[in-house]
């Protein structure tokens, strides 16, 4: 079997643009915000490193769901209002750039949240 050069041509192509995929892989973590109290929390608001989210209010049983990139590193936290009008700050877990996985935080109104990672293993 011989190849011409356009097939070499083809190959090199193909196996570039497959490198060059693979090495276009961006990680995310995808976190999920749960409220396990009796009543809404209000000015929720997760800070992670380079940046934040949040959501106005959570009632009793549902999640809010975001998805985001690490840019840096350092302390996640969280803070929010509880229906009785009382601000909580958490601090969660370190975070560092390149991570990815999911995170979850589970809201309880006394304060005593509860924090949970699962992220890849083989980051760089």
């Amino acid at each position: 079997m011989r190849f011409t050069a356009a097939d070499l041509a083809g190959c090199l192509l193909i196996g570039t643009l497959l490198i060059t995929l693979e090495g276009c892989h961006s990680r995310f973590v995808d976190a999920t915000v749960t409220n396990q109290g009796n009543g809404p929390v209000r000015n929720l608001q997760v800070d992670y490193p380079t940046a934040s989210f949040g959501v106005s209010q959570i009632d009793p049983g549902q999640q809010f769901h975001y998805r985001f990139k690490i840019q840096g590193a350092g302390t996640a936290k969280l803070s929010f209002t509880d229906p009785g009008g009382h601000s909580h700050l958490n601090t969660g877990f370190d975070l560092r750039e390149g991570q990815e996985g999911a995170m979850t935080i589970t809201v309880f109104q006394n304060g005593d949240n509860v924090w949970a990672a699962r992220f890849d293993p083989d980051q760089k």
